[in-house]
């Protein structure tokens, strides 16, 4: 008697999971047409792919049917994205590498790198977010170095004490201009662009939006716009992305 080996998710098949967990996310299930458009693909590929990922118990898959997630496959995807939008987000918010790069590094390395340093990566990110030295000479052009002398602890102290200075007064002067200029995307006409200030709403609500890539400081630009106003059609970080109306009126934007 023969044990069946139990079939392994590989990094080819999470791919495709992440693709189908996008592309359900707004259009409820997904196509074999789209998810092969998506990745780049042959359709003849795709119907192989998600034949594993059916016998594994991922989706929910007839031939020519819509592909859906099933409980287990979302949370393997949801996984998936978390680790890759992490990577990314580090490669840009902290190591300051251009946004096509970071993607096409981030795609590579969402499948090797062990949850548990794609979780160190993500607290450095949200740490260097609040430190308020985060735009400072230390992080200059990415060197990670002190240009502010030898290193001694006086001349720290005192760089210190310039930063509470300039930070105090640099956030008087961020708030006033954000409570000034600041509107919500959903305000933003077709072509134009914005930068993300801050997101609204509950805790689910902010963290689906930034699942998508939706994060401070991020670059949007309105496409286009459903003839009844519903939904907006966006450019994020290189992505064409869907979002509902109450959704962008979440997203807290500046005219960029």
């Amino acid at each position: 008697m023969t044990t069946q080996k139990k079939a392994q998710l590989t990094p080819a098949l999470e791919d495709y999971l992440e693709a189908i967990y996008n592309l359900c996310r707004f259009n409820k299930a997904a196509h074999s047409r789209d998810i092969a458009e998506a990745l780049n693909v042959h359709k003849s590929t795709v119907t192989a792919a998600l034949r594993s990922l059916g016998n594994m118990g991922l989706i929910n898959y007839a031939p020519y049917e819509a592909v859906t997630l099933t409980a287990e496959g979302r949370k393997k995807a949801e996984n998936v994205v978390w680790r890759h939008k992490a990577l990314r987000d580090f490669f840009v918010d902290v190591l300051k590498v251009d946004e096509e790069m970071a993607e096409t590094a981030a795609c590579g390395m969402e499948h090797s790198v062990p949850a548990e340093i794609v979780e160190k990566l993500a607290e450095f990110a949200a740490f260097i977010e609040k430190c308020p030295r985060n735009d400072g000479e230390w992080l200059k052009d990415a060197s990670f170095a002190c240009h502010g002398g030898g290193g001694e602890a006086n001349e720290c102290l005192l760089c210190l004490e310039d930063c509470v200075r300039d930070f105090k007064r640099e956030g008087i002067k961020k708030r006033k201009h954000h409570m000034e200029e600041s509107m919500t995307l959903d305000a933003i006409p077709v072509g134009g662009k914005a930068e993300v200030v801050s997101l609204k709403g509950d805790g689910s609500l902010r963290r689906r939006i930034a699942e998508m890539g939706i994060t401070r400081g991020s670059l949007i630009q309105v496409e286009r716009v459903a003839p009844l106003g519903d939904p907006l059609d966006i450019l994020v970080k290189g992505y064409h992305l869907s979002l509902r109306k109450d959704e962008a009126a979440n997203v807290v934007v500046t005219r960029a």
